[in-house]
């Protein structure tokens, strides 16, 4: 199942001048940058900016913030606080991981695999 994310929006803070018409309404592009660290949320939102713009050095303001809607924030949290994740963890503080061991049997010629 995918993530659910949920955004909150400033829109007093979005320049009205970025937005474009579209089949069915004005539109505005954010974009969303990653901030692991920060008490906010897992990313902030600034407005789209053109190539020239960011060429310049501009920097758009930031207008919201997002973070992970239920459990899987919290798992990821868990993950952090417990100091390991996934295959960067050694084997002793994966609790959950265990020893494959190899078998010498052979498969005959004409002998099915079980899956």
């Amino acid at each position: 199942m995918a993530d659910i994310i949920n955004l909150n929006v400033n829109i007093d803070k979005l320049d009205e001048d970025r937005y474009f018409p579209g089949k069915k309404g004005r539109w505005c592009d954010l974009v969303m940058i990653p901030t692991p660290n920060s008490e906010f949320g897992s990313w902030l939102l600034v407005q789209k900016s053109t190539k020239e713009e960011r060429d310049s050095g501009l920097k758009m303001p930031i207008v919201g913030n997002a973070d992970y809607a239920g459990t899987q924030q919290q798992a990821d949290n868990s993950e952090r606080q417990q100091g390991f994740t996934g295959s960067q963890a050694s084997q002793s503080e994966r609790p959950m991981a265990k020893n494959i061991t190899h078998s010498n049997t052979m498969v005959e010629d004409g002998d099915e695999i079980p899956f």
